[in-house]
């Protein structure tokens, strides 16, 4: 099963992944280094361009010596709506809710 982010969450993410970084004095290239992606593709997870896998974002609160919880700590979004693809057995966020570092999803009754 997928979860795709939408573009806000994915914005905030990225802004706290940039946040960190930085706070730990580190470049783009020494952390994707740390954490085995490529520069370019952490540029992009710092856009809000890209939907990372849970795997991905394991490693690069790691590599910024965080936990999970920590890395997703002070996101907010609004709403916590979810679709669910029956055909592609994947979730699509309409809206979503991060509040102190717990990403909630309310899925609708089948």
């Amino acid at each position: 099963m997928l979860v795709h982010m939408t573009a806000q969450t994915r914005e905030a993410l990225g802004n706290r992944i940039r946040e960190l970084r930085k706070a730990n004095g580190l470049s783009q290239q020494k952390l994707a280094l740390m954490v085995n992606v490529e520069r370019s593709y952490l540029a992009k997870l710092e856009q809000g361009k890209r939907n990372p896998s849970i795997d991905c974002l394991e490693k690069i609160a790691g590599g910024l010596d965080v936990t999970l919880s920590e890395l997703f700590a002070g996101l907010e979004t609004s709403g916590t709506d979810a679709i669910r693809n029956p055909k592609a057995d994947a979730i699509s966020i309409a809206s979503s809710s991060v509040r102190n570092g717990y990403f909630a999803l309310k899925l609708p009754s089948e």
